[in-house]
């Protein structure tokens, strides 16, 4: 007897069968997807341009509060007039101010090594400074003294000085600033 042959395999293979409606599975789920981004790109903008008008208004709201108004771009005539004015608030806005950088770097030149500043600070009357310390050479005490006047910041004062029994020349000067 024969052995019966049977073929269970059908013509096509389950991946050539498969194989249309997964790329088309496929397609539409990316049509899907991006449809999807393109939404949320669209809502997400939309939001932005209501949140950038609302945070305008409140720009607006709070520039007018404080007094301030947006303007237009002045021209050149307002601008040489806006610098003129500026150049002449300059002076008065220096001279009221009190200029540490300028006292430090003055009292850092004049000083000697010999001289020891043991305290400087504001003194009660406007634009002057106290200046105590201690050496023990009178050429000291008078070097520091003509380099603060030939500093041309200052208008000298001599408020005490005194010699103790170590030889330690202890002085006082109280510079008002010009």
């Amino acid at each position: 007897m024969r052995p019966v042959i049977i073929n269970l395999v059908s013509g096509t293979s389950f991946a050539k069968r498969m194989g249309l409606p997964l790329v088309v599975f496929l397609v539409l789920t990316s049509i899907g997807f991006t449809g999807f981004n393109v939404y949320s790109y669209i809502a997400a903008q939309h939001e932005l341009k209501i949140y950038g008008s609302i945070l305008d208004r409140a720009r607006e709201k709070a520039l007018t509060k404080h007094g301030v108004i947006r303007k237009e771009i002045p021209d050149k005539e307002a601008t040489k007039q806006a610098q003129t004015y500026l150049n002449d608030l300059e002076p008065i806005v220096t001279k009221a101010m009190f200029p540490a950088v300028q006292l430090l770097d003055a009292l850092e030149t004049a000083k000697p090594d010999s001289l020891v500043l043991d305290e400087v600070r504001l003194s009660q009357s406007p634009g002057s400074i106290v200046l105590k310390g201690e050496t023990f050479f009178e050429e000291s005490v008078s070097g520091f003294l003509f380099a603060l006047v030939r500093s041309e910041l200052f208008k000298i004062e001599i408020t005490s000085e005194s010699i103790d029994d170590s030889k330690k020349i202890r002085f006082e000067i109280e510079a008002t600033l010009k």
